[in-house]
């Protein structure tokens, strides 16, 4: 800061500060939409010049065409391959954290944009550029599929979310740099006990306070340890008071606030709209696990629920009550059937009870539904479907109906939630080329996997290629259970295999996948393959999707292969 001067200037140059602030401010205020703009036009004009690759035969290219674009797509499946794996998981993958880095430069450039040697202008412009990205960090955090950040770019909410945690840590940082700037000149001046009482500046510092306490309780150990009484809440309250407060604290960044407020209010009545009020039934005696119970939810108003959902989505329970915050638990939905006699749709959960609010849920003994309970809420309210599997399953179930490309689903747990009820519609799609559709599910106990084992059975003509690794099982209940599976009527193709450890699973990929390259003489190297895609779906503990991601590296750097990863993150604190 040597070459920053406190500059004290006459009012014609104080609108010409002002004039610089409005446009820097402007400036990044405009940046969000205008990369929208041209994502959208890239997105159209993808559409116009080049065709769905499903069902279109392949361009007659002569040799040395077909070798130049083998080598291009060699080289983008590796780049695609090593941008899209998430080496810091809180940002998730590696090319959203570039994304952030250079728009975080741009940021920092347009608070120095026209300050001269002015200090309280650089000061000033910091806090002007920091509070203009405040209407779409709220605007990033809209779970709605009718968000504008979806229709444009096509990604959902879980896909946007680490762009919000980024941009959020973006703004805190040009926040800070605000803050820090203006206190300096207060010790400089000698007016740091006076003004601090000032309400100007005591709002700025509460506002900035307030930010902070946002960011310290959205950090990954606050999220898994005390997701609802610290990350949640405070995201509910303190994102509605910071705009407030910093409305008080000075008049020229008020359009922006007012937009961030809009949104935060619109994002409220979006999620309350997709909600539908249910009444609760248990099947609790189905499982023989020590925390895990499935539960079925009866849509008491007939919507269109069934037709909207696609298998993979999840929905969220929020049970109604005094509390100013209602709490909101997010559960993969396994099935959806119609009741035909109660004119309803019937919605099934399986849940795992980990202490948090949603164990209350499990309070009732098996059995049909119930209206009340003393210890079960009366009802409760289903917000959603929310979740990404809508934006793929389409075009994968295409491809298994062609028998174009092997599909492979991984689960871990009760991460069987989301892989199971796909990999029954794509094993029905793909009937007459069912080996080209696998499912490998680890799981802790035989009770653990009883759900998944009934589900398998009500589909046991089309579950021919599933494989289940239970780490501990009574070698009794494994093998009839095992004998049960195999038997015609559940399915001869779900294979129980008890093991004392999780498999390898290099091991285990290399059994299930081919690895399909191809030699190029003349080049005297391996080069990619036109073979078809290897799709892959997981769903587990982290660490269990890094390494299947690690393993399946092999395949994508190694011998060329197209692979496509799909994974579902879910858990309290999950990113």
């Amino acid at each position: 800061m040597r070459a920053y001067k406190f500059i004290f200037p006459p009012p014609a140059e104080l609108e010409v500060r002002r004039t610089n602030l409005n446009t820097a401010g402007f400036l990044a205020w405009l940046s969000p939409p205008a990369i929208l703009l041209v994502i959208a036009l890239a997105r159209l004009a993808k559409r116009l010049l080049i065709p769905d690759s499903i069902g279109n035969p392949s361009l007659n290219l002569d040799a040395s065409r077909k070798r130049h674009r083998s080598v291009l797509r060699l080289w983008w499946r590796k780049a695609r391959w090593i941008l899209s794996t998430t080496y810091i998981s809180e940002y998730g993958p590696l090319h959203v954290q570039l994304i952030g880095a250079v728009y975080a430069v741009w940021l920092t450039h347009l608070a120095f944009r026209s300050t001269g040697q002015d200090y309280m202008h650089l000061t000033k412009q910091f806090g002007h550029v920091a509070v203009s990205q405040l209407p779409w960090q709220y605007l990033l955090a809209f779970k709605s599929p009718r968000s504008p950040f979806t229709l444009v770019t096509g990604l959902t909410h879980e896909r946007l979310n680490p762009f919000h945690r980024l941009l959020g840590g973006i703004v805190h940082v040009l926040l800070a740099v605000h803050v820090l700037l203006y206190l300096n000149f207060f010790v400089r001046i000698r007016v740091l006990a006076k003004r601090i009482r000032d309400w100007d500046v005591g709002l700025g510092v509460i506002a900035f306070g307030m930010y902070t306490f946002l960011a310290i309780f959205a950090t990954p150990t606050i999220r898994r340890r005390a997701y609802y009484s610290l990350f949640y809440r405070s995201h509910v309250v303190l994102s509605a008071l910071v705009p407030l407060a910093l409305w008080f604290h000075q008049p020229w960044t008020r359009w922006y606030l007012l937009q961030a407020a809009v949104f935060y209010i619109a994002n409220g009545v979006a999620r309350k709209s997709a909600s539908v009020a249910a009444v609760i039934g248990y099947r609790d005696d189905e499982l023989g696990a020590r925390d895990l119970a499935t539960v079925v939810l009866r849509l008491k108003a007939r919507n269109e629920f069934k037709e909207r959902w696609v298998p993979g989505e999840h929905v969220y329970l929020k049970k109604p009550g005094s509390r100013l915050i209602p709490l909101a638990n997010p559960f993969t939905v396994v099935d959806v059937r119609a009741d035909h006699a109660a004119r309803s749709t019937e919605l099934v959960l399986v849940i795992r009870m980990l202490g948090g609010p949603g164990t209350r849920l499990k309070e009732k003994p098996a059995g049909s539904f119930v209206e009340h309970n003393a210890n079960t809420p009366k009802q409760v309210f289903v917000e959603g479907p929310y979740g990404e599997s809508k934006q793929y399953l389409p075009k994968l179930l295409h491809e298994a109906r062609d028998g174009v490309g092997q599909i492979l689903l991984v689960a871990g747990g009760v991460g069987a939630t989301y892989t199971l009820p796909i990999y029954a519609v794509l094993a029905k799609a793909a009937r007459t080329n069912s080996t080209r559709v696998k499912l490998i599910w680890f799981v802790r106990s035989t009770g653990d996997a009883q759900w998944g084992i009934d589900f398998l059975k009500q589909h046991g003509a089309i579950a021919k290629n599933v494989d289940i690794y239970i780490r501990e099982a009574p070698p009794g209940n494994t093998t009839a259970a095992a004998k049960q599976d195999r038997s015609p009527r559940g399915g001869s193709g779900v294979t129980i295999h008890p093991v004392a450890a999780r498999p390898d699973l290099a091991i285990l990929l290399e059994q299930a996948l081919s690895t399909q390259a191809k030699y190029d003489k003349d080049s005297n190297k391996t080069v990619a393959s036109d073979g078809p895609p290897i799709t892959v779906l997981v769903c587990g503990p982290s660490g269990l999707s890094r390494h299947l991601r690690t393993v399946l590296g092999k395949y994508v750097l190694t011998y060329n292969r197209d692979v496509r990863w799909f994974e579902e993150q879910f858990g309290l604190g999950g990113s």
